[in-house]
């Protein structure tokens, strides 16, 4: 279920990208920005903030990058404008890396050893759940209660 949050979250962007650019007063190209800053930080933060936090215990660290998704996502909500929005997606983006790395060592840690193999599978399922399911709902939820109504 995480899994599934965390990927919808992370695009959702895509699916209202027309509407949050035209109520932030910004080109659709600009509001794209915030699909490829997310990925560049991404890039540039996951192996440091992972080595960082590797020391931390597995389910706190789990429980506050999940809290800070669910703020993220409420900061992008509230956003005024498009500077909010930029870096209310930075902290997200800098944690996901972590998410993943926790997520399926975790998995792998709450099953027997001969089922490890399957309970992390199982965590990317929510990852094609949510774009098969998860972005198409939010890009409706999107049109019927507005962008911020969909974060």
């Amino acid at each position: 279920m995480a899994a599934f949050v965390i990927v919808t979250t992370k695009f959702i962007i895509i699916g209202l990208m027309p509407t949050l650019a035209r109520d932030l007063n910004i080109s659709i190209p600009i509001a794209g920005q915030l699909v490829t800053e997310f990925a560049i930080t991404v890039v540039f933060s996951g192996p440091p903030l992972t080595a960082a936090f590797a020391r931390i215990e597995r389910r706190s660290l789990f429980t506050w990058i999940l809290i800070a998704f669910a703020v993220s996502n409420v900061a992008i909500a509230l956003a005024p404008n498009y500077w909010t929005v930029l870096i209310a997606r930075i902290v997200p983006a800098a944690l996901l890396p972590v998410f993943w790395g926790v997520g399926s060592d975790a998995e792998g840690k709450l099953v027997a050893k001969e089922k490890a193999g399957k309970a992390i599978s199982q965590v990317y399922i929510g990852v094609t759940a949510a774009l098969l399911f998860g972005l198409p709902l939010v890009t409706v939820l999107g049109d019927a209660f507005g962008w911020r109504g969909a974060f």
